[in-house]
């Protein structure tokens, strides 16, 4: 775009204040800010005076100078030309990155998008007004943002997510996470396919795993036995995966309703619990 600067110097003071109030209402800024559309403001003596000159970008290859009120309708067409240049070049769909800070974030309209601020933290919206302020991000950042997010809200093998490609909830099987840029898209892996976890700006949901337990005690597991079969426990009762395995036979050929583990009465129904959970976390 074509960038310049207005001069309002010659202007009253009371005129500036309209002239600034009309750049607020149009979304500009109105503090010195790099590559922004902004208002500049002068120091002598150590005072600010403010309303000085009303910046459009940094580097100006022409300066108008304007005396309000009579040139009034010049700054308004002035400020209209240049409102319409930003609004028409963030392209929706597509990644920035700050030019003067960390934020990374997605454009999608009417000036918002939604992304990483400064400090990565995700924010489902962020306001972009000025596409001086923002160059195109490469997809090795975007990817790399979105993957170190995906890891910290918990999607890692073993969870299970309610997939926003429709494929109802699938639980993750391995801890690879791929990005297609084409699609605006961040896939899990599990069992061959590939769950939709991120998709323009939403994120898939987590789905709570019940975990067993057994008088007040939840099942951990706390190693492995003899170096190959994993150790579990309830409390203080440690066991194996195989010995839960036996005591759901035995419990199968006795006829019997229930069995004793650590002094509590457990079911059928509980050790196919206890089985089902360890066999998937058995790793």
């Amino acid at each position: 775009m074509k960038e310049f600067s207005i001069d309002l110097r010659a202007s009253a003071k009371g005129e500036r204040k309209k002239a600034v109030q009309y750049l607020r209402e149009r979304g500009f800024n109105v503090a010195r800010q790099k590559d922004c559309f902004c208002l500049e403001y002068l120091s002598n003596s150590g005072a600010e005076k403010p309303y000085d000159y009303a910046y459009f970008g940094m580097y100006f290859d022409e300066e108008t100078i304007l005396t309000l009120p009579q040139d009034w309708d010049k700054f308004v067409r002035i400020v209209g030309e240049g409102k319409d240049t930003v609004e028409n070049t963030f392209e929706e769909g597509r990644w920035y990155k700050l030019k003067d800070g960390n934020s990374l974030s997605c454009y999608s309209r009417d000036t918002k998008g939604y992304g990483f601020d400064h400090r990565g933290d995700w924010q489902d919206v962020m306001f972009m007004r000025h596409v001086n302020c923002w160059t195109p991000a490469t997809e090795a950042q975007v990817e790399k943002a979105l993957k170190k997010e995906a890891v910290k809200r918990g999607f890692v093998k073993g969870v299970t997510v309610k997939c926003l490609n429709d494929w109802g909830s699938l639980t993750i099987d391995q801890d690879i996470l791929s990005w297609y840029e084409i699609e605006g898209c961040l896939w899990a892996s599990c069992r061959g396919t590939s769950p939709c976890i991120f998709r323009n700006g939403k994120w898939a949901e987590i789905i709570e795993e019940e975990v067993p337990s057994v008088g007040g005690y939840k099942l951990e597991r706390v190693g492995r036995y003899s170096g190959s079969e994993c150790k579990w426990k309830f409390g203080c009762y440690a066991f194996t995966t195989s010995s839960v395995k036996r005591a759901r036979h035995l419990l199968k050929l006795t006829e019997a309703s229930s069995i004793k583990i650590n002094g509590h009465d457990v079911t059928k129904d509980d050790l196919d619990k206890i089985i089902n959970y360890i066999t998937k976390h058995n790793s």
